[in-house]
Formats: structure tokens, C-alpha cells, sequence
């Protein structure tokens, strides 16, 4: 979700928003849609882009194998590794920059 407080930032965010509903990645999560709200209480304007669920966050792998003391096995981690690379190799060739 992006708040904006004016037309020139929302159109911005809109801009840059659009192009994320068209990716189509095997290891990128699909944007589902988007939408935008106002809240009339505080003025202001929030796109928000609705994305497929994913059953668990890598930060949330990491934090289970934290608490039980676990070793990430490392076959695994070069998978995600590479998915992740293969991933952002596809977002750049599509001139997207990840933040």
C-alpha cells in the first residue's frame, strides 16, 4: 500500500505500480490487482496492489530455524539463491529495479 498526499504523487506511484501487474515469472509472486482508496478523515489517497498468498516468508524461514536452532540445509539455499537471481535478472532485462 502507497499513501499519497497529492494528484502528482499518486499518478507517480500509479506509474511505477502498472507495470507489476504484468509480470509473469515463475518465481515472482503475481500481482493480483489494484486499487485505490481515500480516506476522507486524514486526505489521503492509497493505491494499494494486491498480490497472490504465499504460505511462508523467508524471513519467517529464517526466523523458525533462529528459535529452534536449526541449520538451513544448503542444497536448499542455493535453490533460493538461484531463484532469487533468476528472478531479479528477469525484472532488470524489463528495466525494473528492486528496492
Amino acid at each position: 500500500m502507497v499513501g499519497c498526499i497529492d494528484e502528482h504523487q499518486a499518478n507517480k506511484a500509479l506509474e511505477e505500480m502498472m507495470p507489476l501487474l504484468k509480470l509473469q515469472h515463475a518465481h515472482i509472486s503475481i500481482y493480483q490487482e489494484l486499487f485505490i482508496t481515500w480516506e476522507s478523515q486524514i486526505s489521503f489517497l492509497f493505491l494499494c496492489l494486491v498480490m497472490e498468498y504465499g504460505k511462508e516468508t523467508f524471513q519467517e524461514i529464517i526466523e523458525k530455524n533462529r528459535r529452534t536452532r536449526t541449520v538451513i540445509d544448503s542444497e536448499w539455499m542455493q535453490n533460493v539463491l538461484g531463484q532469487v537471481l533468476d528472478a531479479l535478472e528477469y525484472l532488470h532485462q524489463l528495466d525494473i529495479i528492486h528496492r
